[in-house]
C-alpha cells in the first residue's frame, strides 16, 4: 500500500464474515446489522452488492485470460472498490474534488442520475394514476345513451393543421378576405402532385376525431368553417364541415371496447391535470435563474 494510504485508518466491516473472524483479527466488537446489499464500509461510506456488480461489468477479464471462478471475482472486484473509496476519500481530504473539472464532471453525471430518478418515478406514478382510474360498464353505457347521436354520426371534414400559430392566422385571414378553403389548404403543399388531396379527411366516425375538435365538430352544420382551433403539441387547426351522415349500425356492444378506452383515457387526463395543480399549489418554487441558451 502506498504510503499516502497508510495515513488513513480504514474502518472496513465487510459483512457475511463471521463476528467471530472479525474480532481475532483486530480485537474489536462484531461489525453492527447493516442494510441488505451493504458489503462493506470504509470509514462510513457504503459499497453494496450493486456496486460490485456495475464494477465488475465496467471491468472485463484480459484478452487470452481466464475469468475467475464468480466468488474470487466478486471478492477481488469488493476489494478494488475499497482501495478505490479510500484513494477517493484522500483526494478528498486534499481537496483534490474543488477542481473545476472534477466538479462540472460530476455535476453532469448527477444531472443524468436525478434524469432517470424524475422520469422513472413519473412512469410510477403515471401507473399509479391509471389504478386509480377505473371505468365501469355502467359508466360506458350511460355515456352511450347520453350521446348516442353523436355516436352514429359520421362527418366528412376537411382540415387545416400547422404547427405554427402565425401560419395559421395567415390561413384565417387568407379564408376571412375570400380564398377558398381548398386553396388555402393546398398552398400548405406546395409540391403535392396534383389530384392529391390531404386536407380531405373522408367520413371520420367519433372515435377518429381528435378531442380537441370533438365537440365543436357535431355542433357544426354541412358547410361551416370554424376559428382556429388549438390542439396540444403546439397543434392549430382550422377545420370545415363538408357533410354528415348516420351510422346506424353502431351499437353499444359494437362501441363498448372504444368506449371503456375513451373513458378511461378522458379520466386519466382530467386526473393528471387535477393532480399537477395541486401538485404546483402544494410546492415551493423558486426560481435561482433561467436557464441561458446553449
Amino acid at each position: 500500500m502506498p504510503k499516502s494510504l497508510a495515513l488513513v485508518v480504514p474502518v472496513v466491516a465487510l459483512l457475511g464474515c463471521s463476528s467471530g473472524s472479525t474480532a481475532a483479527a483486530d480485537g474489536h466488537a462484531p461489525p453492527t446489522q447493516h442494510a441488505p446489499g451493504v458489503l462493506a464500509t470504509v470509514n462510513g461510506k457504503r459499497i453494496t452488492s450493486a456496486d460490485v456488480r456495475l464494477a465488475s461489468h465496467a471491468q472485463p477479464g484480459a484478452h487470452g485470460q481466464a475469468e475467475p471462478a464468480p466468488a474470487t471475482a466478486d471478492r477481488n472486484v469488493l476489494e478494488t472498490l475499497i482501495r478505490d473509496e479510500l484513494i477517493a476519500q484522500r483526494a478528498e481530504a486534499l481537496q483534490l474534488d474543488r477542481q473545476t473539472e472534477y466538479q462540472t464532471e460530476l455535476a453532469a453525471r448527477q444531472a443524468q442520475l436525478e434524469s432517470f430518478r424524475r422520469a422513472r418515478l413519473a412512469e410510477l406514478y403515471e401507473q399509479h394514476l391509471r389504478r386509480s382510474t377505473t371505468v365501469t360498464d355502467d359508466d360506458a353505457r350511460r355515456y352511450f345513451e347520453a350521446n348516442a347521436a353523436r355516436l352514429r354520426s359520421e362527418v366528412h371534414v376537411w382540415q387545416i393543421l400547422v404547427r405554427d400559430e402565425g401560419r395559421i392566422q395567415a390561413a384565417q385571414r387568407a379564408l376571412a378576405a375570400g380564398t377558398s378553403f381548398e386553396e388555402v389548404a393546398r398552398s400548405l403543399y406546395p409540391a403535392m402532385p396534383a389530384g392529391e388531396t390531404p386536407w380531405d379527411l373522408g367520413y371520420l366516425r367519433w372515435n377518429m376525431v381528435p378531442e380537441s375538435w370533438r365537440s365543436l365538430v357535431y355542433a357544426m352544420s354541412p358547410g361551416e368553417t370554424s376559428d382556429i382551433i388549438r390542439g396540444p403539441r403546439n397543434r392549430f387547426w382550422i377545420i370545415r364541415l363538408v357533410a354528415r351522415r348516420e351510422a346506424p349500425s353502431v351499437t353499444f356492444e359494437s362501441s363498448r371496447p372504444t368506449l371503456l378506452q375513451l373513458l378511461q383515457e378522458e379520466r386519466l387526463q382530467s386526473s393528471r391535470a387535477t393532480a399537477g395543480q395541486e401538485l404546483r399549489r402544494g410546492a415551493r418554487v423558486q426560481y435561482v435563474r433561467t436557464p441561458s441558451p446553449e
